[in-house]
């Protein structure tokens, strides 16, 4: 597990956060436009040009070679698409906004794939991937642009693709490094936390798994291999707290694999890092063809 050094958090819940478009704008431009003006150049700009310049910005932001998605019905509801990586104020912990483009009928009346459909709205929400755990050294404060554009984070996808390659995957048959969806950075990285010293707990055979449910499991295996199975921190899809005692913390967390674990650790909400890993346990096991 990485190191946790130095002082605590005095907020633990600020974070990059894009909570709608026109904050990724702010967060993700300098990543993609060197020759950007500055703050002083743009408040002189004219209600026009300061408009262009915003949704250039707005283009700017996204990720070209994104996967977009269309759905499945009839008629074009919405459409999907992926903002630039970029970091968290987190070293190794990176962030990407999946944006949607919501749309509706043209001409009210029957859905149907032959009629005009145009978009009415926007919304943006945060997905993140750890490269590495980091080392807590300083307090939270303003997003930092070191941290926003660090290379772990700007080339993820490059050094993916080049680890994909050495381990012998299939390119064709994968998306990309995973992202999962969650609250906000500072949730990845405890989770990550939990799910590292556990995993490590598991293996050292110092850990052993609540019993698993035979509900969506469709091979006979054990928890052990199920859970070690599921994947590392890089691998996570979605991260979501659930309730605990008091002086206890708990994660559920998803993976590409079909695997739900549920993860409990003595800590606290404001600390990162937990003290130790009370229990493990698999909630759901699909197996993904």
């Amino acid at each position: 597990m990485a190191e946790f050094i130095g002082a605590r958090r005095s907020n633990p819940r600020a974070t990059i956060f894009c909570a709608g478009i026109a904050l990724c704008v702010l967060v993700a431009a300098p990543l993609c436009a060197e020759d950007h003006p500055s703050t002083k150049a743009m408040r002189k700009m004219s209600r026009q040009e300061l408009n262009q310049q915003v949704r250039d910005d707005l283009l700017a932001t996204l990720d070209s070679n994104s996967w977009i998605g269309l759905g499945n019905r009839v008629a074009l509801r919405n459409i999907t698409l992926n903002t630039k990586p970029f970091g968290t104020d987190f070293d190794g912990v990176c962030q990407r906004d999946t944006v949607t483009l919501r749309y509706t009928d043209a001409v009210p009346g029957e859905a149907n794939a032959t009629k005009p459909v145009r978009p009415y709205s926007i919304e943006a929400r945060p997905t993140f991937h750890i490269v590495h755990l980091p080392r807590i050294e300083t307090a939270m404060g303003e997003p930092d642009p070191a941290h926003i554009a660090q290379p772990a984070c700007t080339d993820i996808e490059r050094a993916w693709r080049k680890q994909a390659r050495a381990e012998g995957k299939d390119l064709a048959k994968w998306d990309g490094a995973s992202w999962a969806e969650a609250k906000d950075a500072f949730h990845v990285v405890q989770a990550g936390f939990m799910l590292d010293m556990a995993l490590a707990a598991v293996r050292a055979h110092t850990l052993k798994p609540e019993p698993c449910s035979d509900n969506d499991r469709s091979i006979e295996r054990s928890c052990e291999e199920t859970i070690l199975d599921a994947g590392g921190v890089a691998d996570m899809t979605a991260i979501e707290s659930c309730p605990a005692e008091p002086g206890l913390i708990c994660a559920r967390i998803d993976f590409p694999t079909g695997q739900k674990l549920t993860i409990v650790a003595h800590g606290n909400a404001e600390d990162p890092a937990p003290a130790s890993i009370k229990s493990i346990a698999v909630e759901m096991y699909i197996t993904v063809t």
